[in-house]
């Protein structure tokens, strides 16, 4: 083990940006030691040691925890240590200073979401044990912990297992909770009367951490404890909607107030409360008033964002249930939530414009990717839609009023605010699907097309800032509607909207391009594919600051999506790409960003090299320095990309027996280190170029022993829980491309390592699976027949291909999923039928398991469509992101065959003509599945 200055001296070099990745290089060979995490916790318990020192140790502690408590292949770390863990942990979270708690909070979150309860059944006997009857400080660093560690059961699906483990917490700390619950709001209650302020904001937190616990613990189900003390809790709550306490104010006009945060937390409260227990809750009628109330009187400030957002959750919970629609039905009651509620609530505020033209990134993500859940415009709207589920005409009738008046009034005096309001109300009401913005509003209430001829398409036609954002988000929400009448006149406005100065108006447009592209004939985007295109480039090739340059994540995305429709200039296109690409490297920070820079780049190679694959040479002269230097300067972000490229680079280049590509020729031996391959996230990469070797040179890989090092990768793979279809996958290409007489004398010993993990205890499905493909995929293409594959297992053990049909082939072909198996598995084993028909591995029960296979509808898969089912889809890698444009095409075993339905049909009807035992497995599959196959076999010729 380190000594403490060594380890301390490299947690303090992580706090710099310059040497952070050396410092994390050196911590990471001493981490898995015996030994290293309980002292890496006693360092960050030390008082004496620096504070940063102290804080950096913290947040690898919890990162360290965050790779390695949960054991995947092995354990790293040792049994001992996660004792002295668990023993310390919750003493050492504690006495942290607040900044140190939070990050030991999240690991002992990280922790239980593994261990408790079967694992740490005294984590809350030991939480229990430290609140304190008079040390809030403390209270609160156990109620955090307790709070993190509790939450997860809001998304939990319900089962007995979530229940139990509710009910063993709630029986060892609600007896403690409710003390601490009455206790916490006695004390905030005295804070605000004498005005302590100190007081009154650590009691606030105090009873804020016990709303959300409260949350959690009856979200799944109503514990009889708290069923039966309603009233030493609701009554509570009710005050706190109520009480006016300016000691707990905000100065700021943008944070919230700890107050406002309790309350947001008990409208929650009272949501959950409504939704699922509205029978045995007495309260709900004094929380519809006290709501109400809440709304009518908070301000518009963006501090009272999420608080009025939260409580119009709550009202739009209650007139949603059939139940309490007889209390709104009244025209004044509707009247007065559309006037006193909704709509002032829909209002542009300054505060809005200032962020359009101060926060544009943030403006634009809040409507695009879901942080507008609590926005007081998609509260208010959401308000509305829940009031048309249970009185449609009326609300309808108010809201066209309020829309009519408004819009009049702009037309009279254009007013930015008011037709704002007119627009967002439109929008609710004639919504009458749930919309996204993947998908759009497939049903309407109103005549969408009227309005946006009479009120919207001028904003469209010029430039005015957030008036043409609306235009262009109503555009987007109702193109389903809009599309075919203004398609044609759209795509121009869209174009020019691209190079507009407002960030937010250049990212909607191109937002609005990629949906309509991606919803057009391509016969319609191609007149203008050009010049948006053009306008897309034009926006990366503007950017010189890296951080600026990657918040064009949409821009990166409706690139890829034009790319993928048609064909681009790519001497004008491809430097652009290579610009933001090198702009970018140093410091990727948006994952979107990048994913949709490199499918831009692959898409774009597809286009060009799919017409000229000579013009692989123009790609590769643009981007191989750039690979390069990412490559030498390990930039872990961009790796999986840069291999995926290069495969697809490489695939355009023609086989040969004697030499490979130079540039690709100097990459290989750094490629064949097993090194490159500790990072998960690169495997299925490194795994398509590797076989992209394999199809365009495996005789020269042969001739240079590099042979030996790709079986080296399969073995390290397919020996890997996480990896072992990939490791399967690079298998099949071995048996297809390495010529048979050079694999032979690896042959036994690469089939022991399968067999090894197969005769493990209770081998994982999808490792069956993949073997099975496998094995099929190899009966398909040995050489000289299909029978070889079979006699490569004899050489291991004789017999032993018959015992693994009987329990592994035989009852698992049933179970396999991906029409890439399935085809798979009717060519090899079809091949097998047609080659040796009285093979004695041909058993009853596997025939029987390929006719029903034959018999099902989504077994047929056509040749060309091989790479649309990969094995690697079997599996999930923490960092992967495959390139769709890149291909990584998968080899078909018979590219030559049309139908592999069809192939194995007519196999097996001449096997069974020669076999007596084949004709006889035929007949126990029965008649339904046997006319099935014929019927499909003959509908695929």
């Amino acid at each position: 083990m380190a000594d403490v200055q060594t380890v301390a001296s490299a947690l303090q070099r992580t706090l710099n940006s310059a040497t952070q990745r050396q410092a994390e290089a050196e911590l990471a060979q001493i981490e898995t030691h015996a030994g290293f995490a309980p002292f890496l916790l006693q360092l960050v318990s030390a008082a004496q040691m620096d504070q940063n020192v102290r804080f950096a140790g913290a947040v690898y502690f919890k990162n360290f925890v965050k790779r390695h408590w949960v054991v995947d292949e092995v354990n790293k770390i040792v049994d001992a240590d996660r004792a002295t863990i668990k023993a310390a942990i919750v003493d050492v979270m504690i006495a942290a200073p607040p900044r140190l708690q939070l990050q030991i909070s999240d690991a002992v979150t990280i922790m239980a979401n593994a261990d408790f309860p079967g694992n740490w059944p005294t984590l809350i006997t030991d939480l229990v044990s430290k609140l304190t009857p008079d040390n809030y400080h403390v209270n609160n660093g156990v109620l955090q912990t307790a709070h993190s560690i509790f939450k997860k059961w809001r998304h939990q699906y319900s089962s007995n297992a979530v229940i139990q483990e509710i009910k063993l917490v709630i029986d060892n700390f609600y007896e403690t909770y409710e003390r601490l619950f009455l206790d916490a709001d006695a004390r905030l209650t005295a804070a605000i009367a004498t005005k302590d302020k100190a007081a009154a904001d650590l009691f606030a937190h105090t009873f804020l951490l016990l709303a959300k616990l409260y949350l959690s613990m009856n979200v799944q189900d109503l514990p009889y404890q708290f069923e039966e003390n309603q009233d030493k809790f609701f009554p509570v709550f009710l005050k706190y909607l109520a009480i006016d306490a300016p000691l707990l104010e905000s100065d700021s006009d943008e944070e919230a107030s700890a107050l406002d945060k309790v309350r947001a937390a008990i409208c929650d409260i009272a949501a959950l409360y409504t939704d699922k227990y509205a029978e045995e809750w007495k309260y709900l009628p004094a929380f519809v008033e006290a709501t109400w109330m809440l709304l009518t009187k908070t301000s518009t400030l963006p501090k009272h964002d999420v608080l009025v957002a939260r409580g119009m959750a709550l009202l739009t919970t209650i007139v949603r249930r059939p139940a309490y629609a007889k209390q709104f039905e009244a025209e004044a009651t509707l009247k007065s939530i559309v006037e006193q509620i909704v709509v002032p609530n829909m209002q542009l505020r300054e505060s809005d414009e200032e962020k359009f033209e101060d926060e544009p990134v943030e403006y634009v993500r809040r409507d695009l990717e879901g942080s507008d859940a609590d926005t007081r415009k998609r509260s208010a709207a959401d308000l509305v839609k829940g009031l048309l589920e249970q009185h449609e005409v009326p609300v309808t009738n108010l809201c066209v009023q309020y829309i009519t008046q408004f819009m009049t009034a702009d037309a009279a005096k254009p007013n930015l605010k008011t037709k704002d309001a007119a627009v967002s109300l439109f929008m609710a009401v004639a919504s009458k699907s749930h919309a996204t913005t993947a998908a759009g509003v497939r049903s309407t209430a109103l005549n969408v097309p009227e309005f946006f001829a009479q009120y919207m398409l001028a904003d469209l036609q010029a430039s005015r800032g957030i008036a043409t954002v609306n235009a262009l988000r109503f555009l987007s929400m109702f193109r389903r509607q809009l599309i075919e009448a203004h398609a044609g006149a759209v795509l121009p406005l869209l174009g020019a909207h691209l190079r507009d100065q407002s960030f937010a108006v250049a990212t909607w447009a191109a937002v609005v391009v990629d949906q309509l592209v991606k919803d057009l004939p391509a016969a319609a985007v191609a007149p203008h594919l050009p010049a948006l295109v053009a306008a897309l480039a034009a926006i990366l090739q503007a950017q010189t600051d890296p951080l600026k340059c990657q918040e064009h994540d949409y821009v990166a995305k409706a690139l890829y999506r034009l790319l993928r429709v048609g064909a681009a200039d790519a001497g004008t296109v491809l430097p652009v790409c290579v610009h933001a690409l090198q702009l970018t490297m140093a410091n990727p920070g948006n994952p979107k960003f990048t994913h949709f820079l490199f499918e831009s780049i692959a898409a774009l190679i597809k286009s060009t090299c799919d017409r000229d694959a000579a013009a692989v040479a123009q790609f590769e002269q643009y981007l191989f320095p750039v690979f390069q230097a990412m490559l030498a300067q390990d930039i872990a972000e961009f790796m999986p990309y840069v291999f995926q490229v290069m495969a697809q680079l490489l695939a355009y280049h023609p086989a040969s027996a004697t030499a490979v590509p130079p540039a690709y020729d100097a990459l290989l031996p750094p490629l064949l280190q097993p090194t490159l391959w500790e990072n998960g996230g690169n495997v299925p990469a490194l795994v398509a170029l590797i076989k992209t070797y394999l199809v365009k040179a495996a005789p020269v890989l042969v001739a240079r022993n590099q042979l030996t090092a790709v079986l080296g990768i399969f073995q390290k793979l397919v020996s890997s829980k996480a990896h072992a279809t990939q490791g399967f996958e690079l298998l099949q290409n071995i048996v297809a491309c390495v010529p048979a007489a050079a694999f032979a004398p690896y042959r036994k010993a690469v089939l022991t390592v399968i067999l090894t993990k197969l005769s493990g205890p209770s081998p994982a499905p999808k490792f069956v699976q993949a073997f099975i493909q496998f094995w099929a995929f190899y009966l398909a293409v040995a050489q000289p027949n299909a029978q070889a594959a079979i006699d490569a297992f004899g050489e291991v053990q004789p017999g032993l291909a018959a015992s693994l049909i009987s329990h592994f082939v035989a009852p698992g072909i049933g179970k396999l999923t991906g029409r890439a198996p399935k085809r798979a598995v009717l060519l090899g084993f079809g091949r097998l039928l047609a080659e040796s028909p009285a093979s004695a591995e041909l058993t009853a029960p596997l025939i029987v398991a390929l006719v029903h296979l034959a018999a099902d509808p989504t077994a047929e898969i056509a040749a060309a469509d091989v790479d649309t089912d990969a094995l690697e889809e079997m599996t999930y890698s923490a960092g992967f992101a495959k390139l769709h444009a890149a291909g990584n095409r998968k080899l078909d075993a018979m590219p030559a065959v049309k139908s592999a339905v069809a192939y194995f049909a007519q196999a097996l009807e001449r096997a069974a003509t020669g076999s007596l035992a084949v004709a006889q497995a035929v007949t126990q599959a029965g008649d339904v599945a046997v006319a099935r196959m014929r019927a499909l076999a003959a509908g695929a010729q």
